[in-house]
């Protein structure tokens, strides 16, 4: 497993740890090479941050997942590009197979043959965020080593849901469909066990963005020719 990187803070917080032993010292020509030296190493480290998460950030615009499930659902998902690079509009459309919901198992539901919905992905700092209409999920943090969700996201819909803590267990580079992709595990864990939720596993993949989606199973990508 690869080390993941470490948080353009930390080397911040060391340089300036520095400037602060020069200040006793008296050193002002090197305490101001130092301030500007911090001020140019601010910049890039968390430019870079971000720039890493974004290529978490997909379906990149053009390609097209597609995923099924035992019951015979098939879950189409695709992208528009948000208002900048950071960001990104992910579109699901469920298709409902002919014998997946009738009169007895959906009585509210039958004549349904598809359900579309859609969420935000946006790559800000060092978190990779998913924002639906519940709210706003950490789906990836490289700042630290565990961090929290709310529980309504696992599945309690209760606006009073407790935090499940989060912390990425394998980073990896993996062949999927053709081409070589950087694969992020992340998994939950609750503080205390709640009735009716247990700790979640999801996986987010370069180019591709989040891949779990409950029971449905990947099946092909559509890519543009050429496309990565």
């Amino acid at each position: 497993m690869k080390a993941r990187p470490a948080s353009p803070l930390s080397s911040v917080r060391s340089f300036a740890k520095v400037i602060r032993h020069c200040e006793t010292r008296t050193c002002p020509f090197l305490v101001s090479f130092l301030v500007c030296l911090l001020a140019l190493l601010i910049a890039p480290c968390t430019s870079s941050a971000e720039h890493d998460l974004c290529c978490f950030l997909g379906p990149k615009p053009g390609i097209t997942l597609l995923f099924r499930n035992p019951n015979g659902m098939t879950l189409t998902v695709w992208s528009q590009k948000g208002p900048n690079p950071a960001m990104l509009t992910v579109m699901e459309k469920l298709t409902f197979g002919p014998n997946t919901l009738t009169e007895k198992t959906h009585p509210h539901a039958k004549n349904l043959q598809s359900f579309s919905s859609q969420y935000t992905l946006l790559a800000r700092g060092s978190q990779l965020l998913m924002k639906t209409q519940k709210g706003v999920v950490v789906l990836v943090d490289f700042s630290t080593d565990e961090w929290t969700v709310p529980v309504f996201c696992l599945g309690d819909i209760s606006i009073t849901s407790p935090l499940a803590l989060c912390r990425i267990v394998e980073e990896k580079t993996a062949l999927l469909f053709g081409h070589e992709r950087t694969v992020l595990t992340v998994q939950s864990r609750l503080p205390s066990p709640i009735p009716g939720i247990l700790p979640q596993t999801w996986t987010v993949v370069s180019g591709l963005g989040l891949v779990t989606k409950g029971d449905f199973k990947l099946v092909k990508i559509n890519t543009p020719s050429g496309a990565p």
